[in-house]
């Protein structure tokens, strides 16, 4: 093992204990069938053992991927008291072979809105959770294309045709976008002129360049929102992974405990201030990154 690879894995397990927080979770893996889409809804609901008014976070993977990731993320917002839902979309990789493939952006809008009408079975179903679940604190969360599914459902236009459609959904109180892609092609630049809630958007310096003639346009999701409360993180020197925030341990390079880490810390401080109206909490988590690690991520605010 490479020096620095040995101290990368000493700087994770120290953090991993830091943020452990003697949080113990409960985690059940559920099946409901989908006569709206004619499947079956796979996902998984992790909550704390303790603790009332929970708020809800429905996250979103990225392409291909399946509900098991995101550990690292899920670990974090549970131990802050957040229920998180992880569905898997036809895209998983668990799936093969569906012919709907094609438009798969529609049907992840469909489980989202999915889980959020099946809250009270799931809050059922779940041990040890009746009773325990706020529904006026409900985020929707997701990585790359789960950031696009996130965007829909807080109300972001889409041109479908010739017109600009909304899949807005009231009950949705802020969106977590982690590094959006295609937002510069699929959405006009009015996508965002009627967005009512706040987001945090977290993109990598060095993810996939927008076109050198505009080269803000990986940052739309933030710019181009009307929401004050609405915030960025960049990391200059992340690509599309933030280090690893699936915490499988296969992207290769791109590990970094101090990007993963980073991002857990900002999120959950981001929704401690925005859902949770504790003041000054996204401001304070930043002030500490930037302290341990200097230049890591550059944050921004509206």
């Amino acid at each position: 093992m490479s020096r620095r690879r040995f101290l990368l894995s000493i700087l994770c397990f120290t953090l991993g204990a830091a943020h452990a927080q003697d949080c113990a979770q409960s985690r059940a893996d559920l099946e409901f069938p989908d006569a709206r889409q004619g499947k079956v809804l796979q996902l998984a609901a992790t909550a704390p053992r303790s603790g009332s008014g929970l708020g809800v976070v429905v996250f979103s993977h990225g392409f291909s991927d399946q509900k098991e990731s995101y550990q690292p993320l899920v670990r974090a917002l549970v131990c802050a008291g957040w229920l998180v839902v992880q569905p898997n979309h036809l895209d998983s990789r668990v799936f093969t072979g569906d012919p709907r493939r094609a438009g798969i952006w529609w049907t992840r809008v469909e489980d989202v809105v999915h889980v959020l009408d099946l809250l009270p079975e799931i809050e059922r179903r779940v041990p040890g959770l009746r009773g325990r679940i706020d529904p006026t604190r409900i985020v929707v969360a997701g990585h790359s294309f789960g950031a696009f599914t996130a965007q829909l459902l807080a109300g972001v236009t889409m041109t479908v045709g010739e017109r600009q459609v909304s899949f807005r959904d009231k009950r949705v109180r802020a969106i977590v976008a982690l590094a959006p892609v295609g937002s510069w092609r699929v959405f006009r630049e009015t996508a965002w002129d009627e967005l009512e809630i706040p987001l945090l958007e977290v993109q990598g310096g060095k993810d996939a360049p927008p076109p050198p003639d505009q080269p803000r346009r990986n940052l739309m999701p933030f710019d181009r929102s009307p929401v004050p409360g609405t915030a960025l993180i960049v990391l200059p020197d992340s690509g599309h992974h933030f280090g690893d925030i699936y915490g499988r341990g296969d992207v290769g390079l791109e590990t970094d405990p101090r990007m993963v880490a980073a991002v857990v810390q900002l999120v959950v401080a981001y929704l401690d201030e925005t859902v949770k109206q504790r003041a000054g909490a996204l401001d304070a988590a930043y002030a500490e990154i930037d302290h341990r690690w200097p230049g890591l991520a550059e944050l921004s605010r509206k």
